[in-house]
């Protein structure tokens, strides 16, 4: 359940599908969460000031991109983080190795057929492009597992 807090000012959701949009608004209004904006836009090209948040919450969304996109991503997500942001990462981690197999073969098969989601070394990423890991952790759900990161921008962005 989403409660407000005196320490949040506005909640901000982003998301490329309208269908998925319209989902958040009706969930938000049946919790009660009044002081939020959804806002359609691709995360390569965020309709934000730089510097504009304090932390940004990305869940399953870089599995879904094309590789070479991932770095434009987050430069885009450092770009709309202050200095000392955190970025709170949620994204498919490799799972055990057969069913790893598996799930790469039906992937270079039919994307679709998996949902268009594949493990990618988010960490590795993060790190390439300037930002401090403070978390990483894999976590499992019903045996799936997710790869848990926050990490932080520099405290005095060069951006």
């Amino acid at each position: 359940m989403l409660t407000e807090t005196p320490e949040l000012r506005q909640c901000v959701g982003v998301d490329l599908s309208a269908p998925m949009l319209a989902r958040t608004r009706r969930r938000l209004a049946a919790n009660g969460v009044a002081r939020y904006s959804l806002c359609r836009s691709s995360a390569l090209c965020l309709p934000f000031a730089g510097a504009t948040f304090d932390i940004l919450f990305n869940l399953y969304m870089l599995d879904l991109m094309l590789e070479d996109d991932v770095p434009a991503v987050l430069k885009e997500f450092r770009r709309v983080l202050r200095p000392g942001g955190r970025l709170i990462l949620l994204s498919m981690a490799t799972q055990a190795p057969v069913v790893n197999a598996l799930w790469m073969g039906l992937y270079r098969c039919s994307p679709v057929g998996v949902g268009g989601c594949r493990p990618l070394p988010v960490a590795e990423k993060l790190i390439d492009n300037g930002w401090t890991i403070d978390l990483n952790e894999q976590i499992s759900q019903c045996g799936f597992r997710s790869e848990l990161i926050v990490a932080q921008t520099p405290a005095e962005s060069k951006e």
